[in-house]
């Protein structure tokens, strides 16, 4: 066991290969790190990864350019960059098993709480604000989550309404955590309820299956 409270890797626990703790769970960039690795220039060494800053359709979007300074001389080598990197913020993640014996649970004492519901730095706020609507509603809250009390095994079922339908998804207790968190220098104290994350993952995964069916 860690210093954080997870334990080591162990084959009997569930593991949702459909959200699986690497940086492409985060954000949703499934290539593998090959594909964004930085080709040759012209001048034969690395190129540099550029983020095209004029106002135009292709604002925001990454290129691959000569690494070499303004000054020096430079080959012009050109490349758009199909798969960029992962962010450094995303990939320094750390991901752990929320375990039971170290003291987690899926409902704390005071039951499902809308308080308990905290955006991360995942732009979903509107799909909590409606997750905390219905934590203050202890019988909808119980609908959602299947499995309420903790999981020996690591996996949890987790209920959504989507495309006029309930669906049901299983999660595993792994869960990312910012370094800072980890050496209990971040703002989360304690151990509360991981509940709320349940519906999230859940989400996450049918609008990532969503979003597949799209692009086929």
């Amino acid at each position: 066991m860690n210093t954080a409270g997870a334990p080591a890797a162990d084959a009997s626990l569930f593991s949702d290969a459909q959200f699986p703790a690497h940086v492409s769970s985060i954000d949703g960039r499934h290539h593998y790190d090959s594909a964004s690795a930085a080709p040759l220039c012209s001048c034969g060494t690395e190129a540099k990864l550029c983020t095209v800053s004029k106002d135009g359709p292709s604002q925001g979007r990454h290129f691959w350019g000569c690494a070499a300074e303004r000054g020096a001389e430079r080959c012009g080598f050109f490349k758009w960059c199909r798969q960029p990197p992962h962010a450094a913020e995303d990939s320094a993640l750390v991901w752990l098993r929320l375990r039971p014996e170290a003291g987690y649970v899926v409902v704390g004492g005071d039951g499902f709480r809308p308080d308990d519901v905290r955006q991360g730095s995942v732009g979903d706020c509107w799909f909590l604000a409606a997750l905390a609507v219905v934590a203050s509603k202890p019988e909808l809250i119980a609908h959602l989550l299947i499995d309420q009390t903790a999981s020996a095994e690591g996996k949890y079922r987790v209920r959504l309404f989507i495309d006029g339908a309930w669906r049901r998804f299983e999660i595993d207790d792994r869960f990312p955590h910012r370094p800072a968190e980890v050496q209990g220098k971040g703002t989360t104290k304690g151990k509360g309820p991981m509940g709320p994350a349940g519906p999230q993952i859940a989400f996450t995964k049918a609008a990532g299956r969503q979003a597949d069916r799209a692009v086929t």
